[in-house]
C-alpha cells in the first residue's frame, strides 16, 4: 500500500494587509509584517512589549508550513508583501540565498549566541533565534498496551506492526519534514549496508501505509496520540509515532504529560537552527531589524521553549529550563552529520528520490 498523503492547499492569513501597508508606513514606528508558518508562536505580552518599546506595530501573514512561507516570499520577490521572513531553517536557507530573497544585515548581538548556528555563506543574511532536534516521537501507552519494545533502529519501523502508525510530515512543504528526510540519507548511509538506501527505506515504509502530512500541525496534533493534541476538536489519530522534535516531549512533561518520549536513534535525528532574514524591497526594513534585536533579548528568548518548544540559541540559555523540561528533552548524542555543502547541492536529489519512494 502506498503511503497516506493529506493534501491541502496554501493558506495565508490576513492578505489583506498588503494593501494597507503604505498607510501604517506614515505612523510613528510603522507596521512590521512578519511572514512565518502557522505553527509558530509567541506570547502576545511579549510583542506587545516591542510594540510599547518601539512604537513599531506588529502583523503575522502565515502559511500553513515554512516551505509555504518560503514560496510566499519567493512569489511576491518583486513587490514583498512582509518585512521579515521568520522560520526558514537550515534545510531551506540555501534557496533563500540562491535566489537573493533577503538583504544584508548582521546583528552586534551575535557574539552572545551559541557559535556554529549559521553556515558558510549565510552570514550576514539571516540571524538565528532558536534551534532543536527533529526526531521521531512515539507514545508510551501504546508501546506498554501492546507489549512492544521501543524500537532500537529505523528499520524496524518497516515492520507490520507499524503498519500506518507512523506520521511523517512532506519534506516539499515541511521543516521537520525536509530535517527527517535530510537524517536518514545519513543514517542509511552509516548503517553497513550498502546495498539498502535511504529511498529504499521509505519504499518501504509507503508500503507500511505510512501517513504523510503537509505539516507539524497535521502530523503532531491532529494525528499523534501521544501529544496534547489528541484533545483538540480536530484530532484525527491513528499515529503512534510521529516527526516532531526531542523538545516535545519537555513541553508534554512540563505541563504534567509524560505519555510521549524522542525516539533518538543515533543519525536518525536532524539538528535544525530557525533563522529570521529582511526581505529585499521589504517597506519597512529598519522595522526588521529592529525586531531582530529583540528576538535576541532575554525577554524573548525565555519564552521559547513554551511556545515555540525549541532550545534559545542565547548562550547556555536553557540551562535555566525547569528539570522536568531538560529531563525530557534529551540533546541526542549523535545527530545527522550533512555539511551545509551537502545540502546546498544535494538536497534537490534527495527530495526527488523520496519522491519517487513514497
Amino acid at each position: 500500500m502506498k503511503a497516506t498523503i493529506i493534501v491541502s492547499g496554501l493558506m495565508l492569513l490576513a492578505m489583506s494587509l498588503a494593501g494597507c501597508l503604505g498607510d501604517d508606513a506614515d505612523k510613528e514606528g510603522g507596521t512590521l509584517t512578519i511572514l512565518t508558518y502557522d505553527a509558530f508562536s509567541v506570547d502576545e505580552g511579549v510583542i506587545d512589549n516591542f510594540t510599547a518599546a518601539t512604537g513599531i506595530e506588529v502583523r503575522f501573514l502565515m502559511a500553513e508550513d515554512a516551505g509555504g512561507a518560503l514560496n510566499v516570499a519567493l512569489l511576491n520577490q518583486d513587490n514583498p508583501v512582509a518585512d521579515l521572513l521568520l522560520g526558514i531553517d537550515n534545510t531551506f536557507l540555501q534557496i533563500a540565498l540562491d535566489e537573493q530573497l533577503l538583504e544584508q544585515y548582521e546583528s552586534p548581538q551575535l557574539v552572545s549566541l551559541t557559535p556554529g548556528l549559521i553556515p558558510d555563506g549565510a552570514q550576514g543574511y539571516v540571524t538565528p533565534y532558536d534551534h532543536g532536534y527533529v526526531a521521531l516521537n512515539y507514545n508510551v501507552a501504546w508501546f506498554e498496551e501492546h507489549n512492544y519494545t521501543v524500537p532500537a533502529s529505523l528499520e524496524e519501523l518497516t515492520e507490520a506492526r507499524y503498519e500506518g502508525v507512523v506520521a511523517v510530515q512532506n519534506p516539499y512543504t515541511s521543516s521537520p519534514g525536509r530535517a527527517f528526510l535530510f537524517a536518514t540519507v545519513d543514517y542509511f548511509r552509516n548503517d553497513g549496508d550498502p546495498d539498502y538506501e535511504f529511498d529504499d527505506w521509505w519504499s518501504d515504509m509507503a508500503a507500511n501505509d505510512l501517513i504523510i502530512t503537509p505539516g507539524w500541525t497535521e502530523a503532531y496534533l491532529m494525528r499523534y496520540e501521544g501529544g496534547y493534541g489528541q484533545w483538540e476538536a480536530d484530532f484525527i489519530g491513528g499515529a503512534q509515532l510521529v516527526v516532531s522534535y526531542t523538545t516535545s516531549p519537555g513541553i508534554e512533561a512540563y505541563y504534567e504529560n509524560t505519555g510521549t518520549r524522542a525516539l533518538a536513534i543515533d543519525r536518525a535525528t536532524f539538528h535544525q537552527i530557525e533563522y529570521a532574514g529582511v526581505l529585499k524591497g521589504a517597506a519597512n526594513a529598519e522595522a526588521a531589524r529592529q525586531f531582530i534585536e529583540f528576538m535576541l533579548k532575554d525577554e524573548f528568548q525565555a519564552q521559547l521553549p513554551y511556545t515555540q518548544v525549541m532550545f534559545p540559541v542565547v548562550k547556555d540559555f536553557d540551562a535555566g529550563l525547569p528539570q522536568v523540561y531538560r529531563d525530557n528533552a534529551p540533546v541526542p548524542q549523535q545527530p545527522a552529520e550533512l555539511t551545509s555543502e551537502e545540502l546546498a547541492t544535494s538536497s534537490e536529489d534527495w527530495l526527488q528520490a523520496w519522491l519517487e519512494a513514497v
